[in-house]
């Protein structure tokens, strides 16, 4: 029963995936047009990057809690010759746990870059 509801899971771990990277983007874009010498709305952009970054951290940090959980639900020693869509499922779910904290960290960084100095 709870392998079934699996890729609705991965599916929508990826959409928080694909949702936070495209703040982050944005987040980026926006911290980009601040830096510029010209930018009259300089304060406004950075603080619009910020919340973001901060938005986009905090579904990340939620998403690796999830996805931690559920790897550890997960049987240890998984033989992929006996049970393939196990076996996939726990690979996707890694796979996602690193992108996650990879973007996590990414949002942290860019975070950090909104603030003037």
């Amino acid at each position: 029963a709870a392998q079934d509801q699996t890729p609705d899971e991965q599916t929508a771990s990826q959409g928080v995936l694909d949702a936070a990277s495209e703040l982050i983007e944005r987040a980026q874009r926006k911290l980009t047009q601040a830096k510029r010498p010209d930018e009259t709305n300089s304060r406004q952009l950075r603080a619009e990057s910020r919340a973001m970054c901060t938005d986009a951290h905090r579904r990340l940090l939620k998403l690796t809690d999830e996805i931690k959980t559920k790897l550890a639900a997960l049987p240890k020693m998984i033989d992929p010759r006996k049970d393939q869509t196990l076996f996939q499922q726990r690979e996707t779910w890694r796979t996602n746990y690193l992108v996650a904290q990879v973007l996590a960290s990414s949002a942290q960084e860019l975070t950090h870059a909104t603030v003037t100095v």
